[in-house]
C-alpha cells in the first residue's frame, strides 16, 4: 500500500472526496478519503460546505461499513474531533478510532491516549504509524474482519 496516495506535511490538503480501491487476497473494499473538517486554512463559508457535503455523504451511503477517525496520537481528542465523535454518535455512523503517528510518542503514552479515546467514545482505538509495520498490521486485521 505504498504511494497510494499524495500526502503533504501541511494539514488540510484534502480538498475533494478521494475514493481508492484496495484489492485483497479474500475482499475488494473501498476507502474514501474526506476533507479535513477543522485543519484546513479555508474560510468557515468553504468549511461550511464541506460540512454540508461531509453530512450527505455519510449519511446517504447504503454501503457503509465504517468511518475511521484519525486521531493525532501527539494530541489526542481535539475539539473537532469531539464534534465529530458526537455527530457520528447522534447518527448511529458506525466507527473507530485510529491512533495516528504512533511512531513519534512513547508506548506508554500510547496506550494513556488509547485507553482515554475507548473511554470517552466507547468504541475501539486502533494504534497506527506508516513507518512502523505492527502498526500497520494491527488496521488491516481490522478491514479483514469487517463484513462487507
Amino acid at each position: 500500500m505504498n504511494n497510494l496516495a499524495k500526502t503533504s506535511n501541511t494539514p488540510g490538503k484534502t480538498r475533494l472526496i478521494n475514493h481508492f480501491e484496495i484489492i485483497g487476497d479474500k475482499k475488494t473494499f473501498y476507502i474514501a478519503d474526506l476533507p479535513g473538517y477543522g485543519y484546513a486554512k479555508v474560510s468557515k463559508e468553504i468549511q461550511n460546505k464541506w460540512a454540508k457535503n461531509l453530512e450527505e455523504y455519510l449519511l446517504k451511503r447504503e454501503n457503509l461499513s465504517y468511518c475511521f477517525l484519525f486521531v493525532d496520537a501527539r494530541h489526542g481528542l481535539l475539539e473537532n474531533d469531539i464534534q465529530m465523535v458526537d455527530w457520528l454518535i447522534l447518527n448511529k455512523a458506525p466507527f473507530i478510532n485510529v491512533l495516528t503517528k504512533c511512531d513519534l510518542v512513547k508506548q506508554g503514552d500510547i496506550i494513556k491516549k488509547i485507553k482515554e479515546i475507548e473511554n470517552f467514545t466507547k468504541t475501539m482505538c486502533i494504534p497506527f504509524s506508516s513507518k512502523k509495520p505492527f502498526y500497520k498490521d494491527k488496521i488491516l486485521d481490522f478491514i479483514a474482519s469487517v463484513e462487507i
